[in-house]
């Protein structure tokens, strides 16, 4: 009897189209977009050509999902009113924690706590990010159910944007180029790109 060696191919990377369709961008802000260049170039394009909504979308799928979340959260933190609301403040702070220490059991926790959010904020959509990272959906002992594919990055791309518009449109610019920086940080950071 012999035995046949299969070789498993890594895990592909995701395209620039990829990261395009994830992101769900629309066909002006495609019209930018130039599969030669990198990840950061094409992001660097959308910002500039007016779509940066866009760029946080797709920034949010390009990065790992913790690095995703801890952007999200990062924001949720900055755009989060004063005096901070006790529900935002207990989905920061478990997210926080999840981050710290990424336990199933602190995924778990922060999943309940952003479930039970009556209204989605910022804070809990990257605490339910948290959770769809990675891990199981199904309770405890029953067999395993992986979150759906992409769902972290499109909660917490959705968070950073819902973060800068914030209350007061006059805001939205300055919130947006504020979180799209610490975004391209946390890419390089993550290793998405090497140039400068």
């Amino acid at each position: 009897m012999s035995s046949i060696e299969t070789e498993v191919p890594e895990p592909q990377e995701p395209t620039v189209a990829d990261l395009a369709d994830l992101a769900d961008i629309d066909d002006e802000a495609r019209a930018l977009l130039d599969p030669e260049l990198g990840v950061k170039r094409n992001l660097e394009a959308l910002r500039e050509g007016g779509f940066a909504f866009d760029a946080v979308r797709m920034l949010a799928h390009a990065l790992p999902p913790r690095g995703a979340v801890w952007w999200a959260w990062g924001c949720a933190r900055q755009a989060a009113p004063d005096p901070v609301p006790d529900p935002v403040q207990v989905c920061l702070e478990a997210t926080e924690t999840w981050l710290a220490d990424p336990t199933d059991a602190h995924r778990r926790a922060v999943g309940k706590i952003g479930n039970e959010t009556a209204e989605p904020t910022p804070a809990s959509m990257a605490a339910m990010a948290a959770f769809l990272a990675e891990g199981s959906t199904a309770l405890e002992g029953q067999p395993d159910t992986p979150p759906p594919p992409h769902v972290a990055g499109k909660l917490a791309g959705g968070a950073i944007s819902i973060a800068a518009l914030g209350d007061d449109p006059d805001t939205t610019r300055e919130l947006l180029t504020l979180f799209l920086g610490q975004g391209f940080e946390v890419g390089r950071k993550a290793g998405l790109w090497t140039e400068d």
